[in-house]
């Protein structure tokens, strides 16, 4: 296993969609930062909204606040489910691949080993998203705040973040592991990033009354998209445990499913 591990790991530092897919998270960090604090067409606008909005406006600008905001927006689920198919797309593809998962008892280790790379691209990603954020509001905006106050509430925020990625990462994993389809898997993890999920969960409650009230607060995407570092302890643990028992179901299911495949 250790050996895979570091197979994977080599691999995922020399994949071109890694590094590609990084700089795209870098540059809508800069212009997230221009558009929001910068652009006086959009500062007028926001402005111009109400009262609230302009109280809002006089607050001090706290980075890590801000970085979080950033991690909050669910266009980075949108790239890791990219990376997460084209890289385990790919190994199925390999010759190699196949020639090595035809050894019996292998081939769960193999899927869950690429566990590994999928754990660096978003280590990558949150790393990309603190420096590039950070360096924008120092340069952009003079007056932002370091926030340290708010420091350890923010990283508490991230650990949750970084269990939920990694569970909707293992989505995708077992998605494309059961279609076979880079496309198919794509596409579909894409619509779920965007919140397709809860709309349809929202239309089969008001259709099917025995179904639970507020059943989107099981999906991955929900938390990944609702919870902010100001967010309670009891929300921030319910968002990690779910995510958690996702992970390890869909770990579980596409390590069976690579298990008792053909490879051939």
């Amino acid at each position: 296993m250790l050996n895979l591990i570091k197979m994977n790991l080599y691999r995922v530092m020399r994949t071109k969609c890694v590094w590609i897919l990084l700089l795209i998270t870098a540059a809508m960090c800069i212009l997230s930062v221009y558009l929001e604090f910068v652009d006086q067409n959009v500062k007028d606008f926001e402005s111009s909204r109400s009262e609230i909005s302009q109280e809002e406006e006089s607050r001090e600008i706290l980075v890590p606040e801000v970085i979080c905001g950033e991690m909050q927006g669910n266009y980075f689920l949108i790239f890791l489910s990219i990376f997460v198919v084209l890289y385990f797309h790919g190994e199925e593809t390999s010759g190699f691949i196949k020639n090595l998962a035809g050894r019996s008892g292998l081939r769960w280790q193999m899927y869950i080993a690429k566990y590994a790379a999928v754990l660096i691209f978003i280590l990558l990603g949150m790393l990309v998203q603190i420096v590039f954020t950070a360096v924008s509001l120092f340069v952009m905006v003079p007056g932002a705040a370091a926030g340290f106050s708010i420091l350890g509430s923010a990283c508490a925020y991230m650990a949750v973040m970084l269990v939920l990625e990694m569970a909707f990462a293992a989505g995708a994993a077992f998605l494309v592991t059961l279609t076979r389809s880079s496309v198919i898997s794509i596409a579909t993890s894409i619509i779920l990033a965007g919140g397709i999920g809860w709309m349809i969960t929202q239309l089969l409650i008001s259709r099917f009354a025995w179904l639970p009230e507020h059943l989107e607060e099981y999906q991955v995407v929900y938390h990944a998209g609702t919870l902010f570092y100001n967010s309670s302890g009891g929300l921030l643990a319910f968002g990690a445990a779910v995510g958690a028992v996702w992970l390890v179901l869909y770990s579980v299911l596409g390590g069976i499913l690579t298990e008792k495949r053909d490879m051939i």
